[in-house]
Parts: structure tokens; C-alpha cells; sequence
């Protein structure tokens, strides 16, 4: 093949924007490679598209074609236990977090439990299930009666982020405890 380059191959956003990429071409493996300069938005449709001015060894031309795809999406929360503006919930409970997808970096220091009304963090223990992608977070001390919490998922490149390294939002909600244990 000749003629394979970063003018005949192309990689273009869904707004058909020309995005800035190294094209190789391995001649021994068949192989072309484009590489974009930098990382590519996260849930972001893009086109490949082979363009005239490719020939095979006998001059022949590539016919023109383009591929689409579309790049990873965030984790997100699936479900959550007690569920967001939840009244009444049991002052022992756990919170439990379900995720779309695995997810690294869940620990007590990205999930975390904190009383609404003075900004204290409750101490808890943070585990992780991969089988099913769920957090589960276990306070130390029976939460008190009749108080808000926040539930506070903080995401990030070294915090929750999925096996791709694409970063959880951060998320937040609030439950009210009730007075049973």
C-alpha cells in the first residue's frame, strides 16, 4: 500500500471536525494505524474515513469507505440503597451503590457518608463487590435519629473510575434517617 497518511486517512467528530491524528502504516502486518493527538471525549460519536490517494503495490486504488464508533461511556450509578430523598430509613442500614459496569478506586475515601447538618463524615468501612459492581458502605456507629446524610461519590482519574480509567461524575444524594434501628 502507498498512500496511506493522515490526509487519506481521517478521523472527524460527529460535527464532521477534523480531528488531529498520526497515521503509520506497518507494511509487513497490513496494518494502518491512526492515533489521535490526544484523548478522545468520553460517550462521543467519531468517523474513520479512507479517502482517495491509497494504491496497492499494483497501483490499484483502495475504494473510499468510513466506519463509525463510538467511544466509551462513563460508569454511572445504577441503583442505589437507600435510594436518593429516601424518608424514614433505618438508622443501621448500609448504603449500597450499583454501578453500569466495573469500577476501580471505590474506597472510604471516595464514598462516603456525611451528616448534613454539621458536615461530619461518618466512619465507615468501604468494600467492593466486582461480580456486581456494587460498593457497599458499612458506618462504624448507628447513624442518629431524624438527621439528613449525604451520600458522596467522589470520581476522577486516582479516584472512581471504570476498568477503561474513564471517570465516574461525581454524584451525590440525601436520605433522612427514621428512628428504628
Amino acid at each position: 500500500m502507498t498512500g496511506v497518511s493522515g490526509t487519506t486517512v481521517q478521523l472527524r467528530n460527529a460535527s464532521n471536525v477534523l480531528i488531529p491524528a498520526v497515521v503509520t502504516y506497518n507494511a509487513g502486518a497490513h496494518i494502518a494505524t491512526l492515533n489521535p493527538n490526544a484523548n478522545l471525549a468520553f460517550g462521543t460519536s467519531y468517523t474513520v474515513r479512507v479517502l482517495a490517494g491509497i494504491t496497492d503495490i499494483a497501483g490499484n486504488p483502495l475504494a473510499a469507505s468510513t466506519v463509525g464508533f463510538q467511544t466509551n461511556f462513563r460508569p454511572a450509578v445504577l441503583s442505589s440503597v437507600p435510594s436518593p430523598n429516601a424518608l424514614l430509613v433505618r438508622r443501621g442500614v448500609n448504603v449500597t451503590v450499583t454501578f453500569t459496569e466495573d469500577v476501580l478506586g471505590a474506597n472510604a475515601t471516595t464514598v462516603r457518608l456525611i451528616r448534613v447538618s454539621n458536615g461530619a463524615a461518618v466512619t465507615a468501612a468501604v468494600t467492593y463487590n466486582a461480580a456486581t459492581h456494587t460498593v457497599t458502605l458499612d458506618p462504624t456507629v448507628t447513624l442518629a435519629s431524624l438527621v439528613q446524610y449525604r451520600v458522596s461519590l467522589t470520581g476522577g482519574a486516582a479516584a472512581i473510575r471504570d476498568l477503561q480509567n474513564a471517570p465516574l461524575a461525581n454524584t451525590t444524594w440525601t436520605f433522612r434517617t427514621g428512628v428504628i434501628v
